[in-house]
């Protein structure tokens, strides 16, 4: 690195450091107002979680969307006829979804067997605020 790009980097540092020290109160009470927005918002989401409901006012909108985890239950499919076809074609940890969904399709796992294996269970919700643009 030259000494001229050193001293360049050396005077921005140094900039910085003084722009900090001068406006310390400043940017501690910005600091403060984005821990209370912070907080606002996990208030407004908490509430729409527990509502259930997408609302909003003339400057936001709040929208709930239901989250849900989908799966096929490997132990249930593994004590069943067809077994080894999954086994040898879909199966590593969990099922593979394209795949076991793909032998339904063609036959070779009956769609009662895909049906009485789906499974869901709900998550957290996801909640998004959006500022509206006028």
């Amino acid at each position: 690195m030259s000494n001229k790009a050193l001293e360049l980097y050396t005077r921005r540092v140094n900039k910085a450091k003084q722009f900090f020290k001068d406006n310390e109160i400043v940017l501690k009470e910005w600091e403060s107002v984005q821990n209370d927005i912070n907080e606002a918002e996990g208030q407004v989401k908490m509430e729409a979680r527990e509502k259930q409901m997408t609302y909003g006012n003339k400057h936001f909108k709040v929208t709930y969307s239901p989250a849900w985890k989908k799966w096929y239950d490997v132990d249930f499919l593994l004590g069943t006829a067809s077994a080894k076809i999954i086994k040898e074609n879909c199966l590593k940890q969990e099922i593979n979804k394209i795949v076991f969904d793909k032998l339904v399709d063609r036959g070779e796992i009956p769609i009662e067997l895909q049906q009485k294996a789906f499974r869901e269970a709900p998550m957290t919700a996801r909640v998004l605020i959006k500022k509206i643009e006028k």
